[in-house]
């Protein structure tokens, strides 16, 4: 009731009839209808038709997008691209970010038990590493003393060998000095029994 509004002193007023395509026969069945005041305060009938028609109080579009049953939007384009999200959209919208979030939690937090268990990999690892360090030096170590020993059984040997070598040649002065004693002996004795024989013989 558009002259009800007028006396109201509505400065705009949009009527939408979304079953204006099932009588197509009347020519009164329109989608959408505007009725604004004029600057003389009349309130006329300024538009009648499927849109997109400018609301000039909403600074915006009025577009019908088909369906069952066509609902008149708000757009902030004249073509109706740029719809403005409805209540539903918005919360269907907010629920999307938060499933999203709720994700990109459950995966940080499966990475962050990824990550430690990773760490507690590697510091196991690292006590590990330590330990078989520990262990190889205690072998290094063990290594040196048998080293150590080895060349002080080494410095044995070469000394009970020098000791033998020394044993030897004393040896054989004493075996040569023998020797030369028992030949001055039998040279000696040799001379006297020249003698003696002499001696009898003269």
């Amino acid at each position: 009731n558009p002259p009800k509004y007028a006396m109201l002193g509505c400065k705009e007023l949009v009527i939408y009839d979304p079953d204006h395509s099932l009588h197509r026969r009347t020519k009164e069945r329109v989608a959408i209808q505007v009725f604004r005041r004029a600057g003389d305060g009349l309130f006329a009938r300024v538009y009648a038709g499927d849109g997109p028609v400018h609301c000039e109080q909403l600074a915006a579009w009025l577009v019908v997008v088909p369906g069952e049953p066509p609902f008149l939007r708000i757009a902030r384009d004249a073509v109706g691209l740029d719809l403005v999200p409805t209540a539903i959209e918005l919360a269907e919208a907010a629920q999307q970010q938060a499933d999203l979030a709720q994700e990109q939690a459950a995966a940080a937090q499966i990475q962050a038990a990824a990550a430690q268990d990773q760490a507690a990999a590697a510091q196991e690892q690292a006590v590990v590493a330590q330990e078989q360090a520990v262990v190889a030096q205690e072998q290094a170590a063990a290594a040196q003393e048998q080293a150590a020993a080895a060349q002080e059984q080494a410095a044995a040997a070469q000394e009970q060998a020098a000791a033998a070598q020394e044993q030897a040649a004393a040896a054989q002065e004493q075996a040569a000095a023998d020797r030369a004693a028992r030949l001055a002996q039998e040279t000696e004795n040799a001379e006297l029994r020249a003698e003696l024989a002499r001696l009898r013989g003269g």
